[in-house]
């Protein structure tokens, strides 16, 4: 029964067009086996969720298969990768991902929730694979020991990119991860290419996935605090935002400099010298924010548009060089 119930998944596999290597990973790995619930075969193999551990607090799932071959495949993972994952559950995706990469390549994942993760390690110890190392923390950290990575694979949403990522990544590595914008409770997929000190990224698809706790998960009430220490700034000036293009503005600045939060009901950018506070299309700015002023400088100039149609930049220089490019071809 269940070998026939995972050539089902293949055929789904194929019928998405995903490449061979990725289907043979998906259907060599006996998902059964990393699900607390008990579920029909029918179900396990099919190109759906399933929840892997729920005991009334704590709740981890399985993704989607072919959103997570998706994921693969973007990431550019082969045979002899180097994967750090982030979120990973039960430990299927990771054992999937190290079929993938063989003997030559491994798969680092690291799970915030210590049940989980302690599950996904005895799971992965069960079935003898080598290759995958389950480790329990704060994937905001990354995994140096085992750094540097050809790819790092998030599978929960989260607030930001922390440079320790950017920094165990190899130039032209890949992250592919869906990022929480809290302005319109979306939460889209981007791939990003290293190139020196930035991250190109393009637009994939819209995601639901848990959200990460820790501080992939917290960048609002951090951003919180360094309000309260900004208070009493003079206001120096204002930043009009286009009609109807309000929202565009904020899920932009929200992924582009991770400096928004909401306090006492209104939208707050925090700089490091200034804040500025959302008044109907009005920004009121107090202090330097020199930032916010590039950005909505260069948003102008590429003619207002929305994330899903440019290439951005996440820039680890300092201050950031630029925010756009016109150009979204990125490999």
């Amino acid at each position: 029964m269940g070998e026939n119930m995972r050539e089902r998944l293949r055929r789904i596999l194929e019928f998405y067009g995903f490449r061979e290597d990725i289907v043979e990973a998906f259907t060599s790995v006996p998902r059964e086996r990393f699900t607390e619930r008990s579920y029909p075969e029918s179900i396990v193999y099919s190109d759906s969720v399933i929840v892997t551990y729920d005991d009334g607090k704590t709740y981890s799932t399985s993704s989607q298969p072919s959103l997570m071959a998706s994921f693969m495949d973007w990431a550019g993972i082969k045979r002899g990768s180097r994967v750090l994952e982030i979120g990973g559950g039960t430990g299927y995706n990771a054992s999937v991902m190290g079929k993938l990469v063989g003997e030559e390549g491994y798969v680092v994942s690291i799970e915030y929730e210590e049940k989980v993760c302690e599950i996904g390690k005895r799971n992965i110890e069960n079935l003898g694979y080598k290759n995958v190392l389950i480790v329990c923390g704060d994937g905001y950290y990354g995994f140096s020991d085992k750094a540097p990575y050809d790819a790092i694979l998030c599978t929960v949403g989260i607030d930001e990119i922390p440079r320790s990522w950017f920094k165990q990544l190899v130039n032209g590595g890949r992250i592919v991860a869906p990022l929480n914008v809290h302005i319109t409770g979306r939460q889209p997929a981007f791939v990003f290419v290293k190139r020196e000190g930035e991250l190109l990224g393009v637009y994939k698809t819209e995601t639901r996935f848990i959200m990460a706790g820790g501080r992939l998960g917290n960048l609002w009430e951090r951003n919180r605090e360094k309000l309260s220490r900004l208070e009493g700034l003079e206001e120096t000036g204002t930043l009009e935002i286009p009609f109807f293009k309000e929202t565009s503005f904020l899920e932009l600045l929200e992924l582009l400099t991770g400096r928004l939060t909401r306090d006492r009901g209104k939208y707050h950018y925090v700089g490091e010298e200034g804040f500025a506070v959302l008044e109907g299309r009005i920004w009121r700015v107090f202090g330097k924010v020199e930032e916010l002023y590039h950005l909505f400088n260069e948003w102008k100039n590429h003619n207002f548009p929305g994330f899903e149609r440019i290439q951005i930049v996440l820039s680890f220089h300092t201050p950031p060089k630029r925010f756009f490019l016109k150009v979204t071809n990125l490999w």
